[in-house]
């Protein structure tokens, strides 16, 4: 169970955890991220900002700047430097900011990675 939430008595008999999508990807980054130091995120308005969506809220905050790093606009390069980091031992989280996006790093995804 994410260290963010609270679970609830499932009519089930379990426990059940009630979160919304951006509440349940925003947990598991802060779980993969508290759990592994290799871990990192990446992309534009990370940070600060909490993402576009606000799926990031906290983590700037929790983790500093080494860990959460703002990207300037430029998916196939970011999405390049997140290739770096795995073949080095990290394990980068890259955030496209939305799926329309992910065309501009296609040489980095289907030829590269």
């Amino acid at each position: 169970m994410s260290t963010l939430t609270d679970a609830v008595a499932s009519p089930a008999g379990g426990e059940v955890t009630e979160m919304t999508y951006r509440e349940a990807i925003n947990a598991a980054l802060y779980d993969a991220m508290a759990q592994d130091p290799r871990v990192l995120l990446m992309g534009e308005d990370v940070g600060a900002d909490g993402g576009v969506f606000k799926t990031n809220i906290g983590l700037l905050e929790a983790f500093g700047e080494e860990r959460v790093r703002r990207t300037p606009i430029c998916e196939n390069g970011f999405t390049n430097v997140a290739l770096g980091m795995s073949l080095v031992g990290l394990r980068p989280i890259v955030e496209f900011m939305f799926a329309d996006f992910m065309p501009t790093a296609g040489d980095a995804i289907v030829n590269q990675l």
